[in-house]
């Protein structure tokens, strides 16, 4: 799997943007989220983690929590 460069909105999840980085193929690779409610990433990232996603959670200066989960992709 190629370096996700391209970045485009996904959708929303229980109000929060989430943005996905697609690969070369098009297909999304890394997904992005920030918000400042640390239930709404959890519970994004529980969904994700219960599906197979590798999920990481950190927060920032500010006290928003960003999910990063990537998603490998079969070949």
């Amino acid at each position: 799997m190629g370096i996700a460069t391209e970045e485009c909105k996904l959708g929303k999840i229980d109000g929060v943007l989430v943005y996905a980085r697609r690969n070369q193929a098009g297909e999304a690779a890394v997904l992005d989220a920030i918000d400042l409610d640390h239930s709404k990433i959890q519970s994004i990232a529980e969904a994700l983690a219960n599906r197979g996603y590798g999920v990481m959670r950190q927060t920032k200066g500010r006290g928003e929590v960003l999910l990063r989960a990537t998603i490998l992709c079969s070949e």
